[in-house]
């Protein structure tokens, strides 16, 4: 309940409802297959509701200090992801905060930029779990 609680920012009282817009952190996956070939994917997720839980999820990511739990978090989703593709080899998780430009910026064409702040790299098929025997 805490982490919850923690996690959504209610225990912060006005933070909660403040004007403030945390910056976009984005998560791409690189998928390495057998044959050599490579695609890129973000997270997909089949409703708005669960789009505004992983941007909240990121947004936590994308501040804590701890780089081992920022990686142990990472990887599970990489785990998801390799469940959606099961001929994969390889992925690179790749996260990073999305730069977008002014207004002005905007207007002439420019386009928002992406820059990495960590990459994890997992190169073999999470291991499947069996429950435990009575």
């Amino acid at each position: 309940m805490g982490a919850y609680i923690g996690g959504t920012g209610i225990d912060a009282g006005y933070n909660f409802f403040a004007p403030h817009v945390p910056p976009a952190f984005k998560l791409v996956f690189e998928l390495h297959y057998g044959d050599g070939h490579v695609e890129y994917e973000t997270s997909k997720l089949g409703t708005r509701a669960g789009e505004l839980r992983m941007a909240s999820l990121l947004d936590l990511l994308g501040q804590t200090e701890d780089r081992e739990l920022r990686e142990g978090m990472i990887k599970f989703l990489v785990h998801a992801a390799w469940r959606d593709h099961p001929n994969l080899s390889s992925v690179r998780a790749v996260f990073g905060i999305v730069n977008f430009p002014t207004a002005v910026n905007y207007a002439h064409g420019q386009a928002e930029s992406y820059r990495v702040l960590c990459a994890f790299d997992v190169t073999a098929e999470p291991a499947k779990v069996s429950p435990p025997t009575p």
